[in-house]
């Protein structure tokens, strides 16, 4: 998808770590470097307007790779649902794939997990 002709207004974006906990500063791989002022945070909240100037941003909105080819039941692509289920050994792809749509809010980064 093209996301040069995406309207971005009123829509958020969340980092892709958000509700998880951040690496502390200092830490393997570099620690907490959040590009939004939340360094100390032991949680990730991070939060900003959707922009294509934010870091790793992904429009996740309708027509997106996101909305349109994950399963909203199990999480798995599109293409998992197609192929012959002994293939699929050991994963929990459901038996009918539903898209998941607009999940609300896009992604991007906020170094929340260092930048190395």
């Amino acid at each position: 998808m093209n996301t040069s002709t995406v309207d971005l207004e009123g829509r958020k974006a969340r980092c892709a770590y958000h509700g998880k906990s951040t690496s502390p500063r200092g830490s393997y791989g570099g620690g907490n470097e959040c590009n939004y002022g939340q360094s100390s945070h032991k949680v990730c909240t991070c939060e900003q307007p959707s922009s294509k100037d934010l870091p790793f941003f992904e429009f996740c909105g309708p027509g997106s790779r996101e909305a349109d080819e994950l399963c909203k039941h199990c999480g798995y692509h599109k293409v998992a649902h197609e192929k012959d289920p002994r293939e699929l050994r050991g994963t929990h792809v459901c038996s009918h794939f539903e898209p998941k749509g607009d999940r609300g809010f896009d992604k991007f980064y906020c170094g929340c997990h260092g930048w190395d």
